[in-house]
């Protein structure tokens, strides 16, 4: 699985976007963008990469929730691709309604859908087993005080998430966790409760 971070040089306020693809570029892996965000500088990103003979270099959007800064380019990137979107919620653009503990396909793994209700309450996360991997969207990951409240649903997510083995978390903004990332789970779950 390749994972490339398509929102290197925002020019405006956007969410990270993600772009993932199978290793091999084989025509069952699933080109996948993590959220659109945005920011039109995604598309001049997604011109310069090489997806695949026979294949739609977006054949499927997953959105980690409905907020504008994550879902800003979904009608572009809907006209002009024709993917699968997929969403915890509904509207006019989902091909997909997701639910938690869904299985997807993304580039060449399979990834486990959690609901995380907290930031929104359609809040999800995606976690690639094999590579040990989690897509977080805006879910609180690194909280680093305990001056906020959060809802008993949001606790047992974090808990589930807290207990997986991760060692990269890539959030819906700021550079990814690559390391300590099980400490950083525990003392956001110890401030959280």
């Amino acid at each position: 699985m390749r994972i490339q971070k398509l929102t290197t040089n925002p020019k405006a306020y956007s969410s990270n976007v993600y772009y993932i693809r199978g290793d091999y570029n084989a025509l069952e892996d699933i080109n996948t963008l993590i959220d659109t965000g945005a920011d039109e500088y995604i598309f001049d990103e997604l011109s310069k990469i090489f997806y695949g003979a026979g294949k739609r270099s977006v054949e499927q959007i997953i959105l980690t929730h409905n907020h504008f800064d994550h879902t800003g380019g979904l009608k572009f990137l809907q006209e002009l691709y024709k993917p699968k979107i997929l969403a915890f919620h509904d509207d006019k653009y989902i091909t997909k309604v997701l639910r938690d503990d869904d299985v997807v396909k993304i580039g060449d793994k399979y990834f486990h859908v959690i609901y995380t209700p907290g930031h929104s309450n359609d809040s999800i996360c995606l976690y690639g087993y094999d590579d040990k991997v989690l897509f977080s969207g805006d879910t609180p990951i690194d909280v680093k005080t305990k001056d906020a409240t959060y809802s008993l649903d949001f606790i047992c997510a974090l808990k589930r998430i807290a207990s997986m083995k991760i060692e990269t978390i890539y959030p819906g903004h700021g550079n990814p966790y690559t390391q300590n990332v099980q400490e950083i789970l525990q003392r956001t779950l110890e401030n959280i409760t």
